[in-house]
């Protein structure tokens, strides 16, 4: 613990780099000219920008799965650009290359839009892979690529590949996760920028899926894989009920594993968040944490994992005192059993001292099934939660010098909370966090802006009558000032442009 304010400065990078300068200008929400054409194929999201503008993918199933394969044969895909100025250029369906194959998924590495497609060959069992670009044209750059093939058991699954970019931006990686009866077998492609395979490797985990969840994954500079899993460990041969940990794997680049655990019996941990620092070289694991027999939550636990001294893993903590974790809490959550550790981290920008700003949001889901005496059978429902953001600023000694919640109350019906959580905007001097304050009829989008010294601010920037309800998750801060993210108006889907 007395080495923590050595390292604490070096742990936490923000995926963006950090906060972006910006001048400060007044609010704006301005709605294209025009109604988007999402051909029928109702979820989408901004996956990426370059200099001229956004790429904008459209999908008849839900894009939010990244690790299921469910609708695989009947998913489509389509993609338009936009300029900044929200103004269409082009659509396109995208189909999958070679004839036969299938879209296993659609990224944006090297500012062009990346389709990766698979073909199974049922007599040998082996199932091939391929990558392809499309450019701002939306034409498809070069030929497709074939990365490579593994060959599934009987008892064999393959999951819905991953696709991950190094710190340096510089290499895409591909990791598909085959679950096998007794364990599992990672596989990962490493490729350049022109989608040609540098390298591809295969490592064991000892685990079935039935006793470790994979979470999160990341790649680095240098070629290493790095997965962050949820085990479920039962305490005795006797014992029927299992205490969950998570455990940190790294596999280097001649496919050895080694396996680091996070947390231990005294620490609950409900989410966990791996990310890489790049400035150092060093992944590292963090999320909120209680010790038995508190569900409120006391801290944050954190582990950092230099890549070039793997077996110097280190495990710390943050303590949370019990006044910051009151507030942070609230009466509300703390009523209804939604502790502190009930908050998966978001976002980690790093401060200008070498501290951190960690956001989080309380995120859950309620089910429940009821008898519909009208049809005779029975119903399951799914509650989507998606409520208080906690902002906690840390500085480079590892003590929180402010903390803040934004108060929220966001909750929906089978729909993956489609309209709820929040899109976010950094710069130099703030962040805004902009959501729809009322996901019903009754709604407006609002920015909570928080500044340097943990003051805030919120700006509405639409009213009731305007009726526009943004599409959070969906959009994305495109330069320096500017988020753009899709909105439903009177029924109809736009791209909504917003300005700080």
């Amino acid at each position: 613990m007395n080495s923590l304010k050595h390292w604490l400065p070096l742990l936490f990078i923000l995926l963006l780099s950090g906060f972006l300068p910006s001048p400060v200008q007044a609010q704006k929400l301005t709605l294209s000219p025009t109604v988007v054409d999402n051909a029928g194929l109702g979820f989408l999201k901004i996956i990426g920008q370059d200099e001229g503008g956004v790429f904008l993918l459209f999908s008849n199933l839900s894009l939010g799965m990244e690790r299921d394969r469910v609708g695989l044969k009947s998913r489509r895909y389509r993609l338009a650009y936009y300029t900044f100025d929200l103004a269409m250029k082009w659509q396109i369906a995208l189909e999958p290359h070679p004839d036969g194959s299938d879209i296993e998924t659609v990224s944006f590495f090297n500012d062009r839009v990346t389709v990766i497609s698979s073909s199974f060959e049922k007599n040998g069992g082996a199932l091939q892979l391929y990558a392809e670009y499309y450019n701002s044209k939306g034409i498809i750059a070069g030929s497709v690529k074939k990365l490579g093939s593994v060959t599934l058991g009987r008892n064999s699954y393959a999951g819905k590949p991953r696709t991950r970019i190094s710190p340096n931006k510089t290499q895409l990686g591909i990791i598909l996760n085959e679950e096998r009866e007794s364990d599992q077998q990672i596989h990962v492609w490493y490729c350049d920028t022109g989608l040609n395979v540098l390298k591809n490797q295969s490592a064991k985990l000892n685990y079935p899926t039935r006793d470790l969840d994979l979470t999160e994954a990341l790649i680095s500079d240098d070629q290493q894989l790095s997965l962050l899993g949820q085990a479920r460990v039962k305490a005795g041969a006797s014992d029927r009920k299992q205490a969950q940990f998570f455990k940190l794997f790294l596999i280097d680049g001649k496919s050895k594993v080694m396996e680091f655990p996070v947390n231990t019996t005294n620490e609950t941990m409900s989410e966990a968040s791996l990310i890489i620092n790049r400035k150092n070289n060093a992944v590292v694991v963090t999320g909120f944490y209680a010790e038995n027999g508190s569900f409120a939550g006391t801290g944050i636990l954190y582990g950092r994992l230099p890549l070039n001294e793997p077996d110097s893993f280190k495990i710390a903590t943050i303590p949370i005192r019990s006044d910051a974790q009151q507030k942070l809490v609230g009466e509300r959550n703390n009523s209804n059993g939604v502790g502190l550790f009930n908050y998966p981290i978001q976002k980690i920008i790093l401060r200008n001292d070498g501290g951190a700003v960690v956001v989080a949001e309380a995120a859950y889901l309620s089910e429940y099934s009821y008898y519909d005496y009208f049809t005779q059978s029975f119903n399951r429902r799914i509650e989507y939660h998606f409520d208080n953001i906690v902002v906690l600023s840390i500085n480079a000694r590892g003590n929180i010098d402010w903390s803040d919640v934004i108060r929220k109350d966001q909750v929906s019906m089978d729909d993956e909370g489609y309209y709820s959580s929040f899109c976010a905007m950094y710069d130099a001097d703030r962040m805004a966090l902009i959501f729809n304050d009322d996901v019903g009829r009754n709604n407006m989008v609002v920015a909570h802006i928080l500044d340097n010294l943990g003051q805030l601010q919120v700006k509405k920037l639409s009213g009731i009558s305007d009726n526009i309800t943004i599409i959070p998750r969906s959009g994305k801060q495109v330069a320096e000032s500017l988020v753009i993210v899709p909105a439903i108006s009177r029924k109809r889907l736009y791209l909504a442009r917003i300005e700080f």
